[in-house]
């Protein structure tokens, strides 16, 4: 350890740290859960939604942020301390969500390496296909014992050497590299998809607003729906644009005085937008073109909820369960779920019972429609298909490990290039964001005990190669281990995205609101700026809304994740 002050490293210029702020924000948020989320809740309308969140709460959240740490000079650990004694515990707080966030993150980065090889070696060799049964390839490589572990260890050695080497010569020109690749790859991948027949009816449904997703069943206006939209941004918006996470306030700190936040932070908004929309048009397009050729079954429970007639289908949904083959395991699943003897007549009485929660074929809802354009059989296929396409656009690990891998071996010899180009796209844009993580916590460890860069990125290296020990053994040797019956995986990311850090961005503004207030953070950017033209905008979002906005989502986070009152986004 050495506790000799040294000075300060910087960016070379304001271009330098808008690139690193922007690869930090692109990450796995863009490409995995914003074209889920935007395909859920009525494409252009959820992409209109959460434009305007951007511009007004993003915004905010990301100026307080790197003004903090411009202003300071500190990385989140220490800089809350710094403008006021009694508020060091929130950098704390702040500082515990990259030291979680960083090894699990890590670990997934790891299973994106896997499948990048993976395509690699089907390039090669394309009568080679693991991914006949994506789902079954998924589950054997991360339940197995140690490949997980190897793979995101070998993820974490990478950002290592990037941090090691330092702010200008380490992150500065890894982003000087990975970000046009990320650009040029993601835009290259976008182009071929939306130009594939028949795209444009998937191109439609991602981009063109549709306000069924604002709806009732019976098709009137849902406030709900509405609030589970604009909270389902909100909840994106904080994953996407990396806020409290530290990030902004440890890259803030090495900015130069001179350069404009404001300006900084809008052309951040845009890169990280437009990567987020383009995302969209690489997976949505295809997947909906896949969805509409293999449909998924829908449960006559599901057809009622949309506003379809579930009594209409009893009939197919009876059908499927008398056609149904029993092994014995699956006997005595089912007979253990409806608590009955395990014996087949006991069982299919029991599922004949519970018809509602049966699959019917979307092929048995276009034989009851027969063609006709109006009824309740022509409404159970409308929206029947609607549910059917939803399902194939899952979010999270399921599209990008599951579907994904299912919709490129629909694409035959040139899927296996395909896949090849986007989980090395995916990898670039996962290794930018885990580095600005790792960047966070070493920075924290440099400013708290005075380390040397070098000295601090070995010391994380070995605690987050540890942490990363649980997510990456969660789904296998550990799998039985559940805390609130989740995987350790899922609980951490539980932890950190819904609690943590809304409670992180809340407190924040509550600080710079009315602890430090407005006028602290206004001049600071008006030492790279004549004036500040969101000023009154900064003012009413800091003070008031943002902390009303920041709370809905973290009690509708908490609901969602916990199941709690039925909530789900």
């Amino acid at each position: 350890m050495d506790s000799t002050p040294h000075k300060r490293a910087s960016w070379s210029g304001q271009l330098a740290f808008i690139l690193a702020a922007a690869a930090s924000a692109i990450g796995l948020g863009n490409l995995w859960r914003f074209p889920y989320l935007a395909a859920q809740y009525g494409g252009g309308t959820f992409i209109l939604v959460y434009l305007i969140l951007v511009v007004t709460l993003g915004f905010t959240l990301m100026v307080t942020e790197i003004s903090i740490g411009r202003l300071t000079q500190q990385s989140q650990l220490t800089a809350y301390s710094k403008l006021h004694k009694g508020f060091g515990p929130l950098g704390l707080l702040a500082t515990i969500i990259p030291v979680v966030i960083v090894p699990y993150y890590c670990v997934i980065g790891g299973w994106v390496l896997k499948y990048f090889w993976t395509y690699a070696t089907m390039v090669a060799d394309p009568t080679k296909n693991p991914f006949a049964d994506a789902s079954g390839f998924f589950g054997s490589f991360v339940s197995s014992s140690f490949a997980p572990f190897g793979y995101g260890l070998l993820f974490i050695l990478v950002c290592a050497l990037v941090i090691a080497l330092g702010v200008k010569n380490g992150i500065e020109k890894s982003n000087l590299v990975l970000m046009p690749l990320l650009f040029v790859m993601a835009i290259g991948i976008a182009i071929y998809v939306v130009c594939l027949p028949g795209s444009g009816a998937g191109v439609r449904y991602y981009l063109v607003p549709n306000l069924d997703a604002l709806s009732a069943a019976d098709g009137s206006f849902s406030f709900a729906q509405l609030c589970k939209t604009i909270l389902g941004a909100m909840g994106q918006m904080f994953y996407s644009l990396s806020l409290a996470m530290g990030i902004m306030i440890t890259y803030g700190s090495y900015m130069r005085k001179g350069d404009s936040i404001e300006r900084s932070v809008r052309r951040i908004e845009v890169f990280d937008t437009l990567i987020a929309i383009v995302a969209g048009l690489m997976i949505i397009p295809a997947v909906y073109m896949f969805a509409v050729k293999n449909p998924k079954p829908v449960t006559p429970d599901e057809l009622e909820k949309a506003g379809g007639n579930a009594e209409l289908v009893r009939p197919f949904a009876e059908e499927n369960v008398r056609a149904l083959e029993f092994s014995e395991a699956d006997l005595a699943k089912l007979g253990e779920k409806y608590k009955v003897d395990a014996a087949e007549d006991a069982v299919r009485a029991k599922l004949l019972e519970d018809w509602k929660s049966q699959p019917v074929r979307i092929a048995q809802l276009e034989t009851a429609a027969g063609g006709a354009a109006e009824g309740d059989a022509a409404l159970n296929l409308s929206k029947g298909s609607q549910l059917s396409i939803k399902k194939s656009m899952n979010g999270g690990v399921g599209l990008m490990f599951m579907t994904l891998p299912t919709v490129f071996a629909d694409f035959g010899r040139v899927g296996a290039l395909l896949g090849a180009a986007f989980f090395l796209l995916v990898a670039f844009a996962a290794l930018t964001s885990a580095i600005s993580l790792y960047e966070a916590c070493v920075a924290s460890v440099c400013d708290l005990l005075g380390m040397k860069r070098r000295n601090a990125t070995f010391f994380m290296f070995f605690v987050i190669a540890f942490l990363s020990i649980f997510s990456a053994l969660g789904f296998g040797v550990w799998g039985d281990m559940t805390p609130f019956g989740m995987d350790f995986l899922t609980f951490f990311d539980f932890v950190t995205n819904a609690v943590l850090m809304p409670i992180v961005a809340i407190v924040t503004c509550i600080f710079v609101g009315w602890v430090i207030k407005p006028k602290t953070i206004e001049d600071e950017i008006l030492k790279g700026e004549p004036k500040f033209v969101a000023r009154g905008l900064y003012n009413v979002m800091v003070k008031y809304v943002a902390p009303v906005l920041i709370g809905a989502v973290l009690i509708s986070e908490i609901c969602r994740n916990l199941g709690l009152f039925g909530w789900s986004i």
